[in-house]
């Protein structure tokens, strides 16, 4: 009787205790890539600095500007002549249209601009990749 009393506190005590899960080291880090704020906020930036190259891209695209107008002209008109005397309206709209388009064949300083996003780029990248090394 004994015997069972002292299985049953054995068995009990184990009930009780929760086991030690363990975590390996690839869960540890994909689970600070997806929680730690210093690589959120790297991240942003790279994702920032990436969009560098399209804004300085655009800088030598051409520049396609587009005009419209349309005016309605409503004009009295009276004609004083020898013996005749008349008089009238006239309406009527004017349509216009217009478009300009611009292409510098060489602009250095938007080249300037272009390269400069480029290696903005480089830069975004490679501080990303220090804070992934010290994640």
């Amino acid at each position: 009787m004994r015997k069972y009393k002292i299985l049953l506190a054995i068995l009990t005590a184990l009930g009780m205790v929760d086991p030690a899960f363990s975590a390996d080291l690839l869960e540890t880090y994909y689970a600070a890539r997806g929680q730690d704020a210093v690589f959120a906020a790297a991240r942003a930036t790279q994702r920032a600095g990436q969009e560098k190259l399209p804004q300085g891209r655009s800088q030598l695209l051409p520049n396609v500007n587009l005009t419209a107008n349309s005016t309605f002209n409503d004009n009295s008109v009276q004609y004083h002549g020898a013996a005749l005397f008349r008089s009238g309206n006239t309406r009527y709209n004017n349509h216009g249209y217009g478009v300009s388009v611009v292409q510098p064949l060489f602009n250095q300083p938007k080249w300037l601009v272009y390269s400069e996003s480029r290696l903005q780029v480089a830069q975004t990248e490679a501080q990303f990749k220090s804070t992934e090394q010290d994640l």
